[in-house]
């Protein structure tokens, strides 16, 4: 990337972003008319045949009336169920017109009965109450008459023991003429448009066609020059009506006049005025932001994030939108809490730890939303009251946390196009000013497998998240890991020969198949010198486990206290005055017995007796927007100065440093690092040069190895002062992005690293323990730099 490029633009988008507090609160009409066409197996869709509802769409786009027309007819429905079921089938649409063709299932007379279903009497009872309940949500409700019917040998077989005359081929059409007239009745009592079906197809045959043929080829379902015909029949009732402004769309939204509170503007008329990196996986074409991309592995898809969140008191939200295919989804993302659109299961659903965990459905997308046809989405929140709409109807109402921090909308596929996206209200900058791809070259060994040593590997089964301790003889390495991912019984091994070679499973206490979490291993050494190794497991409680003869036998697993964390303890050192510091973070669940999901902090705890006991923990670092996790502690080459690097789970933002200058008893705030840095579980160790090798998984905001597992090479100061160092590696290649790299880190006295980790090395299989061997001096020769 053109870093010099990149702040220019960096600094436009600022300007852009100031400049769109002044522009006027616009007002956005939800200008698409929603017909929605409403009956039995007449106006179903079924295979092969165009139903009215697509000829009368087709017919209205050609005339250029923005409208669109939802099919709810099924099969089997007559006016009694329909009366029943109003709101959940027909007014759940939110129509301004509404058809509706009922009658077939009222009044044909089945085999073995005398009467029709429905008599006369309910069935003008049932029109009329559902013409009054339509024109009470304010929509205009048009009636047509059921289509005419005659005998077939399909017909006869189905109700020709009925009392009908068989002998006469329009004998089957009895009953549906009288019911027929009762709609006519309906419609002139209580003012509807009428679409007389049957009298346009009794019309057609006295005029000489063989209609009956030509458009009822079955006797009872108009096939598609039937439907084309009552299709064009309601254009030629519907479109006068709209060009004249007697019917119009009933909905409005507005964005709210809200005191003091200035409108941000996002995205306007396809101009990106204050969203982050905009055309990385984001074009503007034909008035909209589209994207993202086709999703690639140097290329992943990326939502389009919003410039600033959202602080307290009210707000209003909208975006203008809208898929090329309802197939693929669109999701308005609220910092973890999202409502998305669409996809595979056709829903419009929430889900988030806000929102309510697991995702819930709530609507098919299907009473909302038709392929390329834009939509308006609002977020209205008034009070602690937080309202989604669609098209100016309410689809749910949560509770709304105080801060938001990011606003982001992605999909999965191409062919999303923002028109609009703006919100009112209180808001302040949160996003990443710093570059998200980097600029140092990448080393790639993956294809070298003269490096590589399986550690572990089983057909079918996960084994993944190894950290790694070397003991004192400088060649043997013990591994510990979980059979799962982040969580299962821990597995354990050892090396005797600096990772050339590994033993098979060794035995383990009993409680270590309870292990909920990634398991740590660390070297501790109490202040009477004697050697320990401590094995970690977290949630709640966090749990230990101590060796006192360098690992061939363990204590049981047994709470630390009374609390708990994620990645019980990623990090562990040792402080100046003998005590051990160990990190971790939690995102409130399970720092103490029935905590709730809240915020991501980091904690330290303190050991005074060599491992054995640890205290409550207190927070070293956190930040009101980034979510830090998975400490990674680095100490300074003089030993004056603490380090830690934390992984930023919502992919906003780089990932962090905070730096500690008196032992861990205080912190400076959390500051970005470069993207070359940025990455999940940071592991260092130093070269016999003094460089540093920091391995990690690639989550880089821009990278072309990005959920791979990586390292960087470089030097202290170059953290400190936030430089991108000299050059990254690629270690290996996973082919399940984003799912490998809790890496193990060790030096032996040669110079050589063993960088040990799980990742989806091979296609198709679960993932499986491998180490890699590299010397900086290799990696130097081959980059064609000298150390620095």
């Amino acid at each position: 990337m053109n870093i010099a490029r990149h702040r220019l633009t960096l600094v436009a988008f600022l300007i852009a972003v100031v400049a769109t507090t002044t522009f006027p609160s616009p007002t956005y009409a939800s200008d698409a008319l929603r017909i929605v066409a409403f009956g039995d197996m007449t106006t179903a869709s079924w295979p092969r045949v165009k139903a009215y509802s697509e000829v009368l769409q087709e017919k209205l786009t050609k005339v250029h009336i923005r409208a669109v027309v939802l099919n709810a007819g099924a099969r089997g429905l007559d006016t009694e169920q329909a009366v029943e079921n109003l709101d959940r089938d027909l007014l759940s649409r939110h129509g301004d017109i509404v058809i509706i063709q009922l009658g077939f299932n009222d009044s044909t007379i089945r085999k073995g009965a005398t009467e029709p279903p429905v008599s006369e009497q309910d069935y003008r009872a049932n029109l009329q109450a559902i013409v009054e309940r339509i024109r009470s949500t304010g929509a205009e409700p048009l009636l047509m008459t059921p289509t005419p019917l005659f005998w077939t040998d399909a017909t006869r077989k189905k109700f020709g023991a009925a009392s009908y005359d068989v002998e006469d081929r329009w004998g089957l059409n009895v009953q549906a003429t009288r019911y027929a007239a009762i709609v006519r009745e309906v419609a002139k009592a209580t003012n509807a448009t009428l679409v007389d079906v049957q009298q346009l197809f009794l019309e057609r045959i006295e005029s000489g066609s063989a209609a009956d043929v030509e458009w009822l080829s079955d006797g009872i379902h108009p096939n598609t020059a039937g439907h084309d015909a009552i299709g064009s029949a309601l254009a030629r009732k519907i479109v006068p009506r709209l060009r004249s402004g007697e019917i119009a769309p009933k909905r409005t939204t507005s964005l709210p006049a809200l005191d003091g509170s200035p409108l941000v503007t996002f995205v306007e008329r396809g101009r990106a005025l204050g969203v982050i990196d905009p055309f990385e996986n984001w074009t503007t074409e034909d008035g909209s932001v589209r994207g993202p991309k086709q999703s690639t592995k140097s290329r992943p898809n990326r939502p389009l994030y919003a410039a600033h969140g959202i602080s307290t008191g009210d707000f209003h939200m909208h975006a203008r939108v809208s898929l090329e295919s309802l197939d693929h989804y669109v999701s308005f993302k609220f910092g973890h809490d999202m409502l998305w659109v669409g996809g595979d299961s056709g829903v419009i659903a929430i889900a988030g730890p806000r929102f309510g965990d697991p995702a819930r459905a709530l609507e098919q997308c299907s009473h909302y939303l038709f392929d390329n046809i834009p939509f308006d989405f609002e977020a209205k929140r008034v009070g602690r009251k937080l309202t989604f709409s669609i098209d100016g109807w309410p689809i749910i109402t949560v509770d709304s946390p105080d801060d938001i921090p990011t606003l982001s909308i992605e999909s999965n596929q191409p062919g999303l196009s923002i028109e609009h996206w703006s919100v009112r209200g209180r808001t302040r900058e949160v996003a990443s000013l710093l570059p998200p791809a980097y600029t140092i070259p990448t080393i790639d060994l993956a294809g070298e497998t003269h490096r590589q040593v399986t550690v572990d590997r089983e057909k079918g089964k996960y084994l993944g998240h190894p950290t790694t301790v070397l003991l004192e003889d400088n060649k043997t390495i013990l591994t510990v890991y979980p059979e799962g991912h982040g969580k299962g019984s821990i597995v354990y091994k050892r090396s005797r020969d600096g990772g050339l070679t590994w033993s098979e499973r060794l035995s383990v206490p009993k409680s270590w198949s309870t292990s909920k979490e990634t398991p740590s291993i660390h070297r501790v050494v109490d202040r009477d010198g004697k050697k320990r190794l401590i094995v970690f497991s977290g949630l709640y409680p966090a749990r230990l486990s101590v060796s006192e003869d360098d690992g061939l036998t363990w204590s049981e697993l047994e709470p630390v206290g009374d609390w708990g964390g994620i990645v019980v303890m990623g990090s562990l050192e040792r402080i100046g005055d003998g005590r051990y510091m160990a990190l971790f973070h939690d995102d409130g669940r399970f720092i103490q017995a029935g905590g709730r999901r809240t915020t991501f902090k980091v904690y330290k705890t303190i050991s005074d007796d060599g491992g054995l006991t640890w205290s409550p923990p207190s927070v070293i670092a956190h930040h009101p927007h980034a979510h830090l996790c998975e400490p990674g502690l680095i100490r300074s080459p003089e030993g004056k100065q603490l380090a830690v690097l934390l992984r930023e789970n919502s992919r906003q933002y780089n990932s962090f440093v905070v730096f500690s200058n008196d032992e861990g008893e205080t912190w400076t705030e959390p500051r970005e690092l470069p993207a070359a840095l940025t990455g999940d579980r940071h592991t260092g160790r130093y070269a016999p040069d003094g460089r540093l090798l920091i391995s990690f998984r690639d989550t880089t905001r821009s990278s072309p190895t990005k959920g791979d597992w990586v390292a960087w090479v470089g030097r202290y100061e170059d953290i400190v002062s936030g430089s991108e160092g000299q050059y990254r590696v690629r270690l290996m290649d996973n082919h399940v992005r984003g799912d490998c790299a809790y890496p193990g880190v060790e030096r032996l006295p040669d110079g050589t690293f063993v960088l040990t980790t799980y990742g989806h090395w091979t296609k198709g299989e679960q993932p499986w323990i491998a180490s890699v061997r590299l010397k900086l001096e290799e990696l130097d020769e081959r980059s064609g730099q000298s150390p620095r």
